[in-house]
């Protein structure tokens, strides 16, 4: 009996007109954009038609463009199985097998710790952990002895927990504003557990500094909660869910309302809309060159869900 296999050249061919073609698609979406956000209308009709590019025109784009990936990376399976399958080897090695598991590799979609733990009520989730990592800071502003420390020491061990998975997770969804959340979340507790850790050293001197570092951090971290929680209630406003973008586009929006001039608002949507444009092909490209990021980046959010689906159902 004859089997006919695939051309795999011309496999390879059509993977690589494929691939140009998402090229081409990429970089006309990323022209339009800066076109439409560049361009010099302002008013309601302009803010709409930049809505609607953003929300509808760049979401189809995005399809397409993810289509065509997963098309390119189809057509470059099939031609590596033809190749295996004319060799005669069975398939190949062990490697070839991992390599094979490591490009079909989808990842996994994130709604932060709390949301893959709790589902819907993420949101509830953030505002209940915000509100007692608050109340812990602001306890550990006076002098509750060592209890209060170690309460203090373990709420920001927490948060940093919580804020390396959220940083990683964005990371992977080329989120670059949930990377910078995340890590200005992990710094300043960060810095609140190393104040605290030398505050409980018996010393005057470690005790002042300690004490006035805690203080500071303190504060920084319960203003940064109820920005956090409030960016997240609100992921149509200012900064889009994100507290970081709301600080950097605050200037330009109240400058627009106090003088009727919005070109720094819109100046400051074209540098953060490349920025984020930038980060997430810089992303991608990161994790198409060490395949085996996703897998890794995934493990803990399979166990934050694996929790919650025991825990909530």
């Amino acid at each position: 009996m004859t089997f006919l296999g695939a051309d795999t050249e011309a496999l390879r061919a059509q993977a690589e007109l494929t691939g140009t073609g998402a090229s081409r698609l990429e970089g006309l979406s990323l022209r339009l954009g800066i076109v439409v956000r560049t361009a010099t209308w302002i008013g309601p009709d302009a803010d709409r038609f930049r809505d609607d590019f953003e929300n509808r025109v760049r979401e189809r784009i995005e399809e397409a463009l993810e289509d065509l990936r997963r098309r390119l990376q189809e057509l470059q399976r099939e031609a590596e199985e033809q190749d295996q399958a004319s060799d005669g080897d069975g398939g190949g090695s062990l490697w070839d097998t991992i390599g094979s598991w490591l490009e079909e590799y989808e990842p996994l979609e994130s709604d932060g710790f709390w949301g893959d733990l709790l589902g819907d009520d993420g949101l509830l989730g953030l505002d209940i952990f915000a509100g007692v990592t608050s109340a812990i800071d602001l306890a550990g502003m006076f002098d509750l002895g060592t209890a209060g420390d170690v309460l203090n020491l373990i709420g920001d061990a927490a948060t940093m927990g919580i804020a390396m998975y959220d940083g990683l997770q964005a990371f992977q969804d080329g989120d670059l504003f949930g990377v910078l959340d995340a890590g200005i979340t992990y710094g300043i507790n960060g810095l609140d557990m190393a104040f605290t850790a030398v505050g409980m050293i018996p010393h005057p001197v470690t005790k002042i500094v300690g004490g006035a570092g805690g203080i500071v951090t303190g504060g920084l971290d319960i203003a940064w909660n109820a920005l956090t929680v409030a960016a997240a209630h609100n992921p149509d406003g200012l900064g889009g869910g994100s507290p970081t973008r709301a600080l950097l586009e605050g200037p330009g929006v109240i400058v627009e309302q106090l003088t009727g001039w919005g070109g720094l608002r819109e100046g400051t949507d074209v540098v953060l809309g490349g920025a984020e444009d930038l980060f997430a092909d810089g992303s991608e490209a990161i994790r198409d060159a060490v395949p085996i990021l996703d897998p890794i980046i995934d493990m803990p959010q399979r166990a934050v869900e694996g929790v919650g689906d025991l825990l909530f159902g």
